[in-house]
């Protein structure tokens, strides 16, 4: 679970709470305060997600190894078969 999942749960949690005991002391100052949190974690559904620097970093990095394993594969197809067996001897 993200943690803009666990905020956008605790803020609902926090408003569902505070409008039920404003209803049930009959405070409408509590309940707007409530709907208020409410709101904040609907409007949180839209957030964008950002990726970890390193995460990035990571996936860039995994990509410059398989783009370098790629161009040495091609180049250790294009060369002739009897040049290898004659640097091997």
């Amino acid at each position: 679970m993200s943690t803009l999942t666990k905020v956008k749960l605790g803020l609902t949690l926090i408003g569902l709470i505070l409008f039920f005991y404003g209803v049930r002391v009959d405070d409408a100052t509590l309940r707007m305060i409530a709907i208020g949190f409410v709101a904040v974690a609907s409007l949180l559904r839209f957030a964008k997600r950002r990726k970890d620097a390193q995460d990035a970093q990571d996936a860039q990095d995994a990509q410059d190894a398989q783009d370098a394993q790629d161009a040495q594969d091609a180049q250790d197809a294009q060369e002739p078969r009897g040049d290898r067996a004659a640097d091997e001897d």
